[in-house]
């Protein structure tokens, strides 16, 4: 026997507790309480990059949240630097 679970999770939750009962035809039943961790959307927090200086090293900290870490982070750029 199966059951399945299904809907929506809370908006900004980390967790969801619930409990699930099973119930038999001769009205025995059983019930366990479950936690289910959330997971929030992936998103990049940071909003603009401070202006670059032409010949000079560029350094910058980009933040991100949501997903599960660790991150991993890539650029492309048609015009990025190759040297």
């Amino acid at each position: 026997m199966t059951g399945v679970i299904g809907g929506p999770v809370g908006s900004g939750a980390t967790t969801e507790t619930f409990t699930v009962t099973l119930m038999s035809a001769n009205g025995t039943s059983t019930s366990k309480q479950f936690t289910i961790s959330v997971c929030g959307a992936l998103q990049i927090t940071t909003n603009s990059l401070p202006m670059a200086t032409s010949g000079q090293n560029y350094s910058i900290t980009l933040e991100g949240i949501g997903g599960t870490n660790p991150y991993t982070w890539t650029i492309s750029a048609e015009s990025y630097p190759k040297d």
